[in-house]
């Protein structure tokens, strides 16, 4: 993606350097932000897996667009925690700010998608190592 710039390619300001790729010069939230969500989401889906023993090599494509799909809810979930953190949930007029109704949303769909997780992982066929660690600890 080319950028035209305004004033030339060595001007500063604000209106040349606020059209660059990935700028966050309006960012709020960055809930809906690709490069704000992107890195967080990773984290997520790297401590789930360390938690639940697995890695994303023993989930099977359906396994993994689960597990990717929760992991991008949670992260956008702690972009706006992070928001409300620092602006409030209530704007000064006392009513809640605008992206509270998607922070809801976000929340019920977080559920969801965890829960789909979670039975999805109950269905699947455990990995051979699984199944070798299983037979020792069996005796």
């Amino acid at each position: 993606m080319t950028v035209e710039l305004v004033h030339g390619a060595e001007c500063e300001c604000v209106r040349c350097r606020s059209f660059q790729p990935g700028n966050e010069w309006a960012l709020k939230h960055g809930a809906t932000s690709e490069n704000q969500i992107r890195p967080l989401a990773r984290n997520h889906r790297r401590r789930l897996l360390r938690q639940i023993g697995l890695r994303a090599g023993d989930l099977d494509p359906v396994g993994r667009a689960h597990l990717e799909h929760y992991c991008r809810l949670a992260a956008k979930i702690v972009l706006l925690d992070r928001y409300f953190d620092e602006q409030g949930f209530l704007d000064p007029e006392g009513r809640p700010q605008p992206s509270a109704e998607l922070y809801v949303r976000l929340h019920r769909a977080a559920l969801s998608a965890l829960g789909k997780l979670e039975a999805h992982l109950e269905t699947r066929t455990p990995t051979l190592e699984e199944q070798l660690a299983e037979l020792r600890r069996s005796g």
